[in-house]
């Protein structure tokens, strides 16, 4: 069956992208596991994201998980994708997360930046 929402398409393009990048020095004093879950609540889409000390490894798997996060597909393609912020979404209360937060805090460098400030970037090399 194909897929009609693009929006699953990006969470899977940014999970699959994140579990390829094996090593990431930015999390290299990071341990812990965020598990994600995106969709509806009934039925959520579910990736579970292990960081020991920079070396990340993701998996489909559900079970515990040392942060939860829950968001909209909708939401968590405007996060990964830089359109929004992912601590400003949690505040707004568009993502929900527990556990250990600081985990999350810290992931969030894996995000995309704002497409403008990628630009300015850009202009300035």
């Amino acid at each position: 069956m194909a897929k009609t929402a693009t929006t699953a398409t990006a969470t899977e393009e940014f999970f699959a992208a994140l579990g390829r990048r094996g090593h990431e020095p930015l999390l290299r004093r990071t341990r812990g596991t965020i598990r994600f879950d995106i969709g509806p609540a009934a039925r959520p889409q579910r990736w579970l994201v292990t960081l020991d000390r920079g070396d990340i490894a993701v998996s489909r798997r559900g079970g515990k998980a040392d942060c939860v996060v829950q968001a909209d597909a909708d939401s968590f393609e405007k996060i990964i994708t830089g359109r929004d912020n992912g601590m400003a979404a949690y505040l707004r209360g568009v993502v929900i997360a527990t556990g250990q937060l600081e985990l999350l805090q810290l992931f969030q460098r894996m995000f995309a930046g704002p497409p403008e400030s990628a630009r300015r970037r850009g202009a300035e090399v």
